[in-house]
């Protein structure tokens, strides 16, 4: 897992397939706008899997 420049970035690289997800912090800190891919296979490119939002609720 990596946070740079206001890019948060995990991956997986699973025996079965691999996973990676990119998320873009908003100015404001309080949502992070990204999307999960996955490769079919391990080596494989990696393609979009689908979107997901994360939204801070005080």
């Amino acid at each position: 897992m990596t946070l740079e420049g206001g890019v948060w970035t995990l991956f997986r690289d699973g025996p079965d397939w691999p996973q990676r997800y990119v998320g873009q912090l908003t100015e404001d800190g309080n949502t992070i706008l990204g999307r999960w891919e996955r490769g079919a296979e391990p080596g494989a490119p990696l393609e979009h899997d689908f979107y997901l939002t994360y939204t801070r609720v005080r």
